[in-house]
């Protein structure tokens, strides 16, 4: 397939996702920026969430049990954990964003990385080179992963979780004016 035909397929899928409500909404206005430039489009990518995630052994045993594309409050979490009633382990989570992108060649998948290194973001870069296209994932720097056994306090976990969110964003609207 040629990359004007990839390219076309993907933001119709994105379309199409935001449409039927399935495309995370907060991450959408990057997406639309990446997908302005004829040398890129996104595949598939999330603003950053927080979970409540069972697990027990490795990950395909892993459940989202909670998952939330937003900033919380401590009573959301700890009421949530008192309804749990499930055998696996309860871990406490903010995962980053994670951008997924193709790029047409290797030279606009350089410089979209390289913009992304001077913002700070320093997880990822290109993952495969096809003749095709050249695929990128970028990562958010800020990660928390606890137990829920080990929370004391849902206030103190939940505002630390709240202000990786808000860096998070913060660097995604920082990436979004740089590209």
């Amino acid at each position: 397939m040629n990359w004007e035909n990839f390219k076309r397929e993907k933001e119709k899928k994105l379309s199409e996702a935001a449409a039927c409500g399935e495309a995370d909404k907060a991450v959408l206005p990057i997406l639309s920026r990446i997908n302005k430039n004829k040398n890129l489009v996104s595949t598939s990518s999330c603003f950053g969430r927080i979970v409540l995630l069972e697990f027990e052994g490795n990950k395909k045993e892993s459940n989202f049990y909670r998952k939330w594309h937003r900033k919380i409050n401590a009573n959301e979490a700890e009421t949530a954990v008192k309804k749990h009633s499930g055998k696996k382990t309860l871990w406490f989570k903010f995962e980053p964003f994670i951008l997924h992108v193709a790029a047409k060649d290797v030279e606009s998948a350089k410089d979209f990385v390289e913009t992304a290194r001077k913002l700070g973001i320093k997880r990822g870069g290109i993952q495969t080179i096809a003749k095709e296209k050249v695929m990128i994932e970028l990562q958010g720097n800020c990660q928390l992963i606890v137990p829920v056994k080990a929370v004391g306090n849902w206030d103190s976990i939940v505002k630390l979780a709240n202000e990786m969110f808000e860096t998070n964003s913060e660097k995604l609207k920082q990436l979004e004016k740089a590209i």
